[in-house]
């Protein structure tokens, strides 16, 4: 792509825009002939002073909006870069769950919190009568839940990975 900008500046000194001629002379307007081309001269000099003027406005929007875009380019690489690293620990962090799992294969989620392992089978219903709940409060999840949870979410991303 298109990568540099040239920049082309005209010669602006008094000699190039005929304010001044090469002997050092300057412009006369001792009679109306003279007074009539000095006009000329110095509405030709204004225009090439406006001309450059404009190329030079037109450089810095340019060079503006360059740096704009550079600017949300670099945003965007270091979100990009964040959001790797952030999958990265979360495969590392499910590759850890994984030789855990490989290096104790009878552990179980209640081993590792040191919590005793309930039961499976037939479980009695829990007795909900009036406004009291049963001895264990459903609203918040267990610590097995949770770490179950985290659990998955790390094999969920290892799969994504």
């Amino acid at each position: 792509a298109n990568q540099s900008i040239r920049v082309g500046l005209t010669d602006m000194r008094a000699e190039a825009l005929g304010l001044q001629s090469s002997t050092g002379q300057t412009i006369q307007i001792g009679t109306q002939q003279q007074a009539n081309a000095a006009v000329n001269v110095l509405d030709n000099a204004v225009q090439k002073a406006l001309d450059q003027q404009t190329t030079i406005g037109s450089v810095q929007s340019r060079l503006s909006y360059t740096s704009s875009n550079l600017t949300t380019a670099s945003e965007n690489v270091q979100a990009s870069e964040s959001t790797i690293r952030d999958a990265d620990m979360a495969k590392e962090m499910t590759e850890g769950v994984h030789e855990e799992q490989r290096a104790s294969p009878g552990s179980s989620v209640h081993a590792r919190t040191g919590e005793p392992e309930q039961q499976l089978g037939p479980q009695p219903a829990p007795v909900i009568s009036g406004t009291s709940r049963s001895p264990r409060d459903f609203s918040k999840p267990s610590k097995e839940t949770r770490i179950a949870g985290l659990f998955f979410s790390c094999v969920f991303l290892d799969t994504l990975l």
